[in-house]
Parts: C-alpha cells; sequence; structure tokens
C-alpha cells in the first residue's frame, strides 16, 4: 500500500523510531544480543501467528516482573534484515505481557509493508538487563490506508500521545533521564502533528 502522504509517512517511522527509546537506550539498530537468552525470562509462545500494525500482541511466558521495577519491552526483529523495533508492554502479568505491533516500512520505496518477524522480550531495571529466547515467524501485514476525511498527522498524533501515556507509566519511572528526554522529544512531535492535521 503506498504511503501518499510525504508527511505522514515521516511522521509514522519517526514515532515507531521514538518507541525504541522507551528501553533504557535500545534504538532500533542495533538491537539487544538475542542469544543465548538472560536470567529467567522466557517466551513459550505468541497470542497470534498473523496480525496487523497496532494490534495487540499478548506474550506468554515466564519471568516477568510485575513489581513495577522494570521496562519491559518487546523487540520485533524482521527476518529480511531491516532495523529491529523496540515497542514497550502496555500489560504485563507474571506469565504473559502485550504491546502494540509496530508498523513496518520499505525504506526505499516509502510504502508501508509486510514483513515476518522474530519476537524476543528485553527487561530493564536499575541494574540488569535481561533477554528472552526468540519465537520466530510472526507475520505482521502492511499498514491499512488512512480513512477518507482523516486530516493528515490525526492518527499520528493519537499514536504517539499513547506513546507518550506509556512514558508515564510506573514502569518507566526506573529510566530516569531517559524517560525525561523521550518525553520532551516526543511532546514536540505531538505538537507537530498536531499542526498538521489542523
Amino acid at each position: 500500500m503506498p504511503v501518499t502522504n510525504a508527511r505522514y509517512t515521516l511522521a509514522v517511522i519517526l514515532a515507531a523510531t521514538l518507541i525504541a527509546g522507551c528501553s533504557g537506550g535500545q534504538h532500533s539498530s542495533p538491537s539487544p544480543p538475542t542469544s543465548p537468552p538472560t536470567g529467567s525470562l522466557q517466551i513459550a509462545s505468541l497470542g497470534a501467528t498473523n496480525v496487523t500494525p497496532f494490534q495487540p500482541l499478548t506474550v506468554s511466558g515466564s519471568g516477568f516482573d510485575t513489581s513495577g521495577g522494570s521496562a519491559i519491552s518487546l523487540i520485533f526483529k524482521p527476518e529480511n534484515g531491516a532495523p529491529s523495533l523496540t515497542v514497550p508492554v502496555i500489560a504485563v502479568t507474571s506469565n504473559s505481557v502485550e504491546a502494540a505491533v509496530p508498523p513496518f516500512f520499505d525504506f526505499t520505496s516509502g510504502s508501508a509493508m509486510s514483513t515476518v518477524v522474530d519476537v524476543q522480550v528485553v527487561q530493564v531495571s536499575s541494574s540488569t538487563v535481561s533477554t528472552s529466547n526468540l519465537i520466530t515467524g510472526l507475520q505482521v501485514g502492511a499498514l491499512p490506508p488512512v480513512p477518507a476525511g482523516v486530516p493528515a498527522g490525526a492518527l499520528t498524533a493519537l499514536f504517539l500521545q499513547a506513546s507518550l501515556n506509556i512514558s508515564a507509566s510506573p514502569q518507566m519511572a526506573n529510566l530516569g533521564p531517559a524517560v525525561t528526554q523521550y518525553t520532551s522529544v516526543l511532546s514536540a512531535v505531538i505538537s507537530a502533528a498536531n499542526q498538521i492535521a489542523s
């Protein structure tokens, strides 16, 4: 699906890239080590095998910190070698975590694309970084077209605001200055997206 509005494309790419900053300095490339897993953090299964961007994905496993003392994220690693994206979880229990699936883009054409990714959990506390095993073969669909009548930038602004809300969660508090800097940058991007939409 070609993304017809260049500003929309750039804003969503920036949003997906900014999400990577939530996991204590984890960025789209390079990503955290993938093997061997560290500690007792383990993934047993994914809640779906085919997903669409922004769909919640539940990951079942063990070793997840429910105390609020760790920042937990999912790493989506495209099997085609494209940069990984790291997304903070929106829910956590002792045996599962949940996060929104990010969109992926062909950076040559600027078009949204479907891809196959491997999924890993990273858990960051004030003193340790733990990574899980990989679950392979998750099919991610292409980003759907913007609905007719929706102003350019409107969906991006809502997505960024949701990311900002996540950064204010207790799980992110341990990251201190990193979260403060992320929040400042993200607030400026939200303002710019709202100006585009108006």
